[in-house]
């Protein structure tokens, strides 16, 4: 019985699928077929199974679609037996044989040369044939196509033909690139190769086009002409605004043109033509007065130190046409009988640059940049010069070029920065100053629209003022001699960790020697004369009482002479015989005085000397935008303007925008000024707003250095940003311009402290109760009463400031314990810990409330401190505190109607007087970061580290009346060890390696503790909403086995532990090895 007969069989050549659609579609093509695309058409399978196997295709399928395979069995309709049966199917192997392995070939050609000292030229070609892919590419990777590629480009000097004095610089280059694709799949049917396509083909013409539609072509062609000038031969000693070298001319063409089986052609153009001016120089400086004698002395020397330069450094013109024509119709393959129209894309730019760089002065500098642009409008269709309409066109692009195109953008910036001269004043010389502005204007084109509507354009513009301030204190203090000694006694002397432990041993050596020189005996000796009982006076400079003087002669004998102290520093001395030649010997210990005039230096640095630098800073930003605007740019963006009277508008003309828009400067009533001119487009369908937006921000800084290597910087600034919309609507029946939906925005930070209730504790166990919220709470009355006395009474209203509040008995009429202008007072007085009666009652308090932050560090050695320097080697502390005041964002408050005596009396649900702006929440945020910090080398190379941080974080949400408090504490020791030159033998199954490096070892455990509580004013109710504690270890061990390799083992566990039902406690272990190479050093 044989299992697997050869009957059943089934082998299926992939290319007889595509032999069933080349026959179908050989019988379509005949004359009077009557066989369709939708019919069942069938072919036998020949040479195989006695040619009994069909294969049958209806429509177009696809075989490069095809995912699956499927062996089914089917029965036939109208043959089904009702009877009884049994069907049993086995199917033994489905499989992919006989693939296609057929590889390509590529070969590349290139040829370069070099002719004379013109230029280059290369030639390149490539081809590659169907199958060719890299060695690690399957045969689904490699290419399809036969791919044939030609280059050639020549790059030529062509100012060679010059004479060489002329100095002409004309470089030349030329591209052209043709790629070309040829597939080996008709893309019309992509299951069937394109040469058997080619060979059903009817006829030639029909062959040739479709190979000619298969293939991809791209051609490429580029001239350019790149930064024509005359260049001279010869060093110029003084340069000039007309000098030919000062000009420059540019010009490029690129083709690309592009067709493939779904694109008849895609071409595209671009010209680019470009004049340039540039003139750069470096002008000498004038100083008319400098030999005028008493101009150079105070205090005139303002007037004889005056100077200018009588040139720019730099100007610059660029102006560039830019020209692209885009081409592109697309083949119809489903009906070619319909040809798809081509689509059309112009672009022609014309931009304008300009550049100035003049430092007109040593102090006085300005930069200068505009740019412009024009469109030149071109008629709809094709450009061909066959077309009857192409002069008609040409006409219209030319008129265009001649009128310098349609605007459609221009800007420009501009910066002065001025450094106020005050190093000409002599006590003064110990100040900085320097002032900056910086302006922009933008001019942008509306859209083009129908002729009833007139949207405008838009311009805008802005301003930056920068002022910056600085006292160098220690310029000021070096005009004192004694002052200026006592500076450089106590220079500072902190180094670097780094350079501590590179340094320490001869550093400290040194550093001990001057120690002891201060306590060990002192010696002066001179050679003197000696006359019996003839008195003279020595000056030993000892600077001590506590001598004693020994007076030997040249045979080394002790000469008996008497001594009378005169003050510390000279001595008389009597001898009692005679001595021609005698060496006098004083010596002593430094005394008590010098220990004084030690003690008093220091005073005079820490009392007066400690303040080192004070700087401030002041910066402005504003801008205006401002939509719906009519005129258009003429000359520095601006130009004389008459509106059209027959759109309604009755002013004359003027200049628009104005010189000062122009030039950056902000006014909030510009949009006002500008439609009283007719600047505004009274068209009903603009719905854009004029915005106006201004911010200022204020810092302060100062530092401090009361000891060497003890330094404290304390900083503090303001910020206060506001943006306004508003919209303009013309109103045709009273002919004028109405600004209604007046809103602000913005938000608000200051530098504060809150030090006064950062350490306050809660209650024991579950009394989460605060103080500082408590005083919160308390201080609203106080504060009700200070704003209702502001208030004057107001019979109109019926308003009376000492009327109590009938809801809510202790406070005033209008002001209750919810008023936004109650809380924000309050709440900066309770963590500010201030008396409730001086705090500012206003939302954004003023410059005078702005308080200091700091911190403070100590970077520096203790070898002279006696005790300490035998065990440690250096010592770094440090302290930081932050806190500010913040106003995320605030909005108008549309129902606030000012009165005339400046108040409003619209209230609110709760009978409170409504603000004039709405806020969401004001915060305060506290850092220590960190509150100590102490870290500790000791001299047997042992490091420790203790440090503590805190954080804090108050929300008041006027919302719901709720304060969100967040807190951290974090507690952190650490310790490391260091074994020098520890050595560590590595071995291999064949060799080992020793090496001798430092073994650094540290541990670090930290506490870590978080809280978040809701506080509810309403409420004497206290929630804790989230809050764990994590506990943290982390340790390490490095060992540098090269200059660039480290290996390095850590250990690292977290445990953290809620506080809260409503997460669970985890616990993070990371344990491993690590290795690091360093590249580069």
């Amino acid at each position: 019985y044989i299992v697997w007969p050869d009957e059943n069989r089934i082998n299926v050549p992939i290319e007889l699928f595509t032999d069933a659609k080349l026959a179908r579609d050989d019988e379509m093509r005949k004359a009077g077929s009557a066989v369709s695309i939708q019919d069942e058409f069938e072919i036998e399978h020949k040479g195989w199974n006695k040619n009994r196997n069909k294969v049958k295709i209806k429509g177009s399928p696809n075989l490069g679609n095809v995912q699956v395979i499927m062996m089914g069995v089917r029965n036939r309709k109208g043959q089904l037996n009702t009877g009884p049966k049994a069907v049993e199917v086995w199917v033994n192997e489905l499989r992919l044989s006989d693939t296609d392995e057929k590889g390509g070939w590529a070969a590349n050609a290139r040829l370069s040369t070099r002719i004379a000292d013109m230029g280059s030229v290369t030639l390149a070609g490539r081809t590659s044939s169907e199958g060719y892919g890299s060695i690690n590419q399957n045969k689904n990777s490699r290419q399809l196509d036969d791919i044939h590629e030609f280059d050639v480009a020549a790059s030529l000097d062509l100012g060679k033909f010059f004479p060489e004095k002329i100095g002409v610089r004309l470089p030349f280059y030329y591209g052209y690139s043709r790629s070309a694709h040829n597939p080996k799949y008709d893309p019309l049917k992509p299951d069937i190769e394109l040469s058997k396509s080619l060979e059903h083909a009817e006829n030639k013409q029909e062959r040739d086009s479709l190979k000619f539609i298969s293939q991809d072509l791209i051609t490429r062609k580029s001239i350019n002409f790149t930064n024509v000038k005359i260049e001279p031969q010869a060093q110029k000693e003084k340069t000039h605004l007309w000098d030919p070298e000062n000009f420059a001319v540019t010009y490029s063409y690129n083709e690309t043109k592009k067709r493939d089986i779904n694109t008849e052609i895609n071409g595209d153009k671009t010209h680019r033509a470009m004049f340039s001016y540039n003139f750069s120089s470096r002008p000498q400086l004038i100083q008319p007065f400098s030999k005028v004698q008493f101009l150079q002395k105070f205090p005139f020397k303002l007037i004889g130190a005056f100077n200018f330069y009588p040139l720019p450094n730099q100007i610059s013109f660029r102006t560039d046409l830019y020209r692209r024509y885009n081409e592109v119709k697309t083949r119809n393959i489903t009906n070619p009988n319909f040809i798809l129209p081509a689509t059309y894309q112009k672009d022609f730019m014309w931009n304008r640059f300009f550049d100035l760089r003049y430092d007109v002065t040593r102090s006085l500098k300005v930069d200068f940049s505009s740019r412009g642009t024009s469109r030149i409008d071109e008629p709809e269709g094709r450009m061909n010069k066959d077309d009857a309409d192409y002069q008609w066109k040409k006409d219209s692009i030319l008129n265009s070029l001649y009128d310098l195109g349609r605007p459609v953008l221009y800007d420009h910036n501009f910066r002065i920065t001025y450094m106020v001269p005050l190093n000409q004043i002599k006590f003064l010389n110990f100040l900085n100053a320097n002032i900056s502005y910086d302006g922009t204007y933008n001019w942008l084109a509306g859209p083009i629209t129908a002729d009833t509507i007139n949207l405008g354009n838009r311009i805008q513009n802005s301003q930056n003022w920068q002022v910056n301030g600085n006292m160098t204190l220690t310029s000021l203090y070096n005009k004192v001699p004694y002052f200026r000694e006592v500076n450089q006694k106590f220079r500072r002397t902190s180094r670097t960790r780094g350079s501590i432990n590179q340094q320490q041993g001869g550093r400290q050596n040194q550093q001990n020697e001057q120690v002891q020189a201060k306590t060990l005996e002192q010696t002066f000796t001179s050679n003197v004369k000696l006359e019996t009982n003839v008195a003279q006076k020595v000056t030993h400079k000892l600077n001590t009482k506590k001598i004693k003087v020994v007076a030997t002669g040249t045979d080394a004998k002790i000469i008996p002479v008497k001594v009378t102290l005169i003050d510390a520093n000279v001595i008389e001395i009597t001898p009692l015989s005679d001595a021609p030649q005698a060496m006098l010997t004083v010596s002593g210990k430094p005394g008590d005085q010098a220990f004084l005039k030690d003690l008093a230096d220091l005073a005079t640095r820490v009392v007066l000397l400690s303040f080192q630098n004070i700087s401030a800073t002041y910066n402005q930003n504003g801008g205006t935008v401002l939509p719906g605007y009519l005129p258009e740019p003429v000359f520095f963006g601006g130009g004389n303007y008459l509106p059209d009277p027959r759109l309604g508008y009755s002013a004359g003309p003027s200049y628009a925008p104005g010189f000062p828009f122009l030039l950056g400067w902000q006014d909030q009533d510009f949009a006002q000024k500008a439609a009283v001119n007719g600047w505004i487009t009274n068209d009903s369908t603009l719905n854009t707003p004029y915005m106006f937006t201004k911010s200022e921000r204020i810092s302060f800084r100062t530092t401090i250095e009361p000891l060497p290597d003890l330094r404290i910087d304390l900083t503090s600034d303001r910020a206060f940003a506001v943006n306004t919309t508003q919209f303009y609507n013309y109103d045709y029946s009273t002919g004028n311009f109405n600004a209604n939906s007046f809103t602000e925005s913005g938000n608000f930070s200051m530098s504060t402290i809150t030090w006064g209730t950062a350490f306050f504790s809660f209650g024991k166990g579950n009394d989460l109760q605060s103080e500082a919220f408590e005083n919160l709470k308390a201080y609203r009355p106080v504060i009700a009463q200070r704003l209702a006395a502001q208030r004057p009474a107001n019979n109109g209203f019926g308003y009376d400031p000492t009327a109590p509040n009938s809801n809510f008995p202790g406070y005033p009429d209008g002001y209750g314990p919810t008023s936004t202008e109650v809380l924000v007072p309050a709440f900066l007085a309770a963590y500010q810990n201030k008396d409730p009666e001086k705090v500012s009652l206003g939302l954004f308090p003023s410059i005078k409330y702005m308080r200091p932050n700091w911190n403070i560090r100590y970077e520096g050695m203790v070898s002279k401190i006696p005790g300490l320097n035998k065990y440690i080697r250096s010592l770094n502390f440090s302290h930081s505190y932050r806190s500010s005041y913040n106003v995320g964002s605030f909005l108008t408050n549309l129902k606030y109607a000012a009165e005339s005596d400046g108040f409003t009396y619209i209230r609110d649900l709760s009978n409170n007087f409504i603000s004039p702006y709405d806020f969401n929440s004001v915060s305060i945020i506290e850092s220590l970061s960190p509150l100590i910090n102490i870290d500790i080398m000791w001299m047997s190379d042992l490091t420790t580290r203790g440090e503590i941080k805190r954080t804090r974080s108050l929300q008041l949400a006027f919302a719901n009346n709720q304060l969100t408090e967040t807190m951290s504490n974090e507690y952190t020791v650490g310790v490391g060890y260091r074994f020098t030159q520890m050595d560590l033998i590595i071995k291999t199954k064949k060799s080992q390696q020793a090496y001798s490096n430092d073994l650094n070892i540290r541990a670090d455990l930290s506490y870590r503790k978080n809280l978040t509580l809701l506080r509810q004013l309403d409420e004497d109710k206290d929630q804790l909403t989230a809050g764990q504690s994590a506990f943290t270890i982390k340790t390490y061990a490095d060992y540098m086995l090269s200059d660039r390799f480290q290996m390095r083992i850590f250990f690292d566990k977290i445990i953290n532990t809620p506080f809260t039902s409503l997460s669970f406690p985890t616990s993070n272990t990371n344990i491993g090895v690590s290795f690091r190479f360093t590249l580069a050093q």
